[in-house]
């Protein structure tokens, strides 16, 4: 009877097939005493019984996981810098949303992934607001599991394992012996800690394999397609909005390269980049897929033309080429079959007329001042490439174990800072806390700056108070007060405090800052939606500097910055980095070999193989989709020639995606679409 009860009561939250059972099946279960004489005896009952109970345990042990990603979920939601309960208030949104949809998730989480980045403005980048958005989608599915649907397609999940265990491996490897933490360990990539920071791509990716592998309706083609073009459209808006506020759309001279919402491109890198590449053809596909009005074949063309103008502002040279790459398999599928592009001429004629739009804009973007300056600087670059490259082949440690198994997850910073001469070493920056006071340390060294965001000001005129000192001799201030996205500066004002004295002593440093440029009559206008930021960096070499608080107000007195004290560590405060070779290997395998090792490198190599395998037999079967996701998985390994986009973790959960999609999960034949 107990098992009886357990059974009815489980056969209303989970599929049958999860008791494997002998003695029913799942169209015929009855509760009727009839039934249970004849098709239940003991030995059936204490069957029941044994496989309730451990479904039982399953449950308690999915709940025992989910507690502790719960309880860093709502620390982090309560306690962020910015609006706690706006956060919290957005967490439960999202958590009812799928709790109720949950194939929602994956319209939501790729379209959050390149824009929900507060890091400059919270100054948490290890954990950040994208990181609680995944913990809450794995705390759905752990806590309320669904129904499991088998796929119809052979699984080819052994290499993708081997992908993300040996990425698991790495890390340990790294954070193994186990250093002590201090109050900026979180804030340095130069830490064995750094491991956990790119760890995270890898797990995400791994746990939503785990949940998902089984159900199609957890994992949809289309509704991953749909969430990666909305995710797209999104970037667009941004970086045009970017580019609007920062240079105008059409001065293509300045010294100017977007990165949108992404801030790991406070270091450099090429992230942005990395994610347009994957997600072009995606987006190009999509929108093309949907039945077509005049209207909307309007708004699809101005949307592939915005896209390719996003590009071209990357000003990436391995870009342009990356994203040719990327579109190739969607090309060749639209002249396999029609359907994919449509069969009428107006629509091929409209084809050839976007051609010659985007023949002009590559010819108005090669006109301009920077990118041919970029042209030009190709050959010193590839030999900067190449002597850096050398360089990072000789970090690494020579013996067996290292040379299958690499340094460790995120130890290129560490290794090249201990290695690299000191005049190319970059700069420290530290928070010391003491009983009464907190402070923050800058280091002398290649420039690395501290910074922090504050609103947009009318009103250009302000007065900065420094308190400072000296530990060392040689330390020298400058302070910069810029237009500024994440990365890039369009319009700066520089003052050179000079040489401090060292000294116990604190000294006060009074600065009158006027920020001003020439944009006319639009001036005031744009003076209320440009961001500003103040930076400060410590220019002396071998040199240490103190600072225990900084005060800036504008005309009015307000005080625009905060956590001026320090007293919250380095809460809203962000730094930049202007040797990026210091943070990146800047080619994708030499980084899997230098931090992974052989073997890991050979995993990786393995995987694009299966990948193509998998493509080119879902395209043979009449399913396009995974030869276009393949595409974008192309344009992200030619960018890696150059460059390490794995460096950023939601890249990697990215290709993650993609592989799923491509390895697991069928989609439906593209000719009867």
């Amino acid at each position: 009877m107990i098992g009886r009860y357990l059974l009815e009561i489980h056969t209303n939250l989970v599929n049958i097939e999860l008791f494997d059972c002998t003695y029913c099946r799942f169209n015929d279960i009855k509760f009727g005493s009839s039934y249970a004489n004849t098709h239940l005896d003991d030995e059936g009952i204490f069957t029941l019984l044994t496989k309730s109970i451990n479904l039982y345990a399953v449950s308690a042990g999915r709940l025992l996981a989910s507690l502790p990603i719960l309880a860093w979920a709502l620390w982090f939601a309560l306690t962020h810098p910015l609006s706690p309960s706006l956060l919290f208030l957005f967490s439960l949104v999202y958590f009812i949303l799928i709790l109720i949809q949950p194939h929602l998730w994956l319209w939501i989480v790729p379209a959050a992934l390149p824009i929900l980045d507060l890091a400059p403005l919270t100054g948490r980048f290890y954990l950040d607001e994208f990181d609680l958005l995944m913990a809450l989608t794995i705390i759905r599915f752990l806590l309320f599991p669904s129904v499991p649907i088998r796929s119809s397609r052979r699984f080819h999940f052994t290499l993708f394992n081997l992908f993300i265990l040996f990425y698991g491996v790495a890390a340990i490897h790294a954070l193994l012996p186990l250093e002590a933490m201090h109050s900026t360990t979180f804030f340095s990539y130069f830490t064995q800690y750094n491991a956990l920071r790119l760890i995270k791509g890898p797990m995400w990716v791994g746990l939503i394999y785990i949940l998902v592998r089984h159900n199609q309706m957890l994992f949809n083609k289309r509704t991953l397609f749909n969430g990666i073009t909305l995710g797209m459209s999104l970037t667009i808006a941004v970086c045009l909005i970017e580019r609007l506020l920062f240079t105008g759309l059409l001065d293509l001279s300045k010294d100017y390269r977007i990165a949108g919402l992404f801030s790991g491109m406070h270091i450099g890198g090429a992230y942005i980049d990395s994610y347009l590449v994957l997600a072009l053809p995606v987006f190009i596909y999509t929108l093309l897929h949907r039945q077509r009005t005049a209207v909307w074949t309007i708004l699809i063309y101005i949307s592939v033309l915005a896209s390719v103008y996003i590009i071209y502002v990357t000003y990436s040279r391995t870009t342009y080429l990356a994203a040719v790459f990327c579109v190739l398999p969607l090309l060749w599928v639209a002249y396999k079959n029609q359907r994919v592009i449509g069969d009428n001429s107006d629509t091929k004629k409209s084809i050839v007329l976007l051609g010659l739009v985007l023949l002009t804009i590559s010819l108005l973007v090669f006109s301009g001042g920077f990118i041919q300056k970029r042209v030009v600087d190709v050959p010193a670059d590839m030999e900067n490439r190449y002597s850096h490259w050398k360089m990072v082949l000789s970090l690494k440690q020579k013996d067996v174990f290292h040379h299958l198994f690499g340094m460790g997850l995120g130890q290129y910073p560490l290794h090249y800072f201990w290695s690299s001469n000191s005049d190319r070493r970059p700069g420290v920056i530290g928070i010391k806390h003491a009983p009464n006071s907190h402070t923050v340390l800058l280091s002398g060294g290649s420039p690395v700056y501290l910074n922090q965001h504050f609103e947009p000001q009318k009103m250009r005129v302000f007065s900065l108070m420094i308190k400072a000192r000296a530990l060392t001799p040689g330390s020298h201030l400058v302070i910069y007060l810029c237009e500024k996205s994440y990365l890039f500066s369009a319009d700066c004002l520089v003052r050179h405090i000079g040489a401090i004295v060292p000294g116990s002593e604190w000294q006060k440093i009074n600065v009158s800052l006027t920020l001003d440029n020439s944009l006319g009559k639009f001036q005031g206008v744009r003076d209320s939606f440009v961001p500003l930021s103040l930076g400060l960096v410590n220019t002396g070499q071998h040199s240490l500097l103190e600072i225990e608080s900084v005060t800036l107000r504008n005309s009015n007195g307000k005080q625009l910055i905060r956590n001026h004290e320090f007293s919250h560590g380095t809460h809203h405060w962000f730094f930049t980095a202007d040797n990026h070779l210091a943070w990146h290997v800047e080619n994708l395998f030499i980084y899997f070999w230098f931090e992974l090792g052989i073997i890991g490198l050979l995993i990786f190599l393995a995987l694009l193989s299966q990948l193509l395998l998998a493509a080119l037999g879902s395209y043979k079967s009449g399913q396009a989709e995974d030869i276009i996701l393949f595409g974008g998985v192309c344009g992200l390994v030619f960018i890696g020639l150059f460059n390490s986009p794995f460096d950023f973790p939601r890249i990697l959960l990215l290709f993650g995606l993609y592989c799923i999609s491509i390895l697991i999960f069928e989609s439906e034949p593209y000719k009867t679409t």
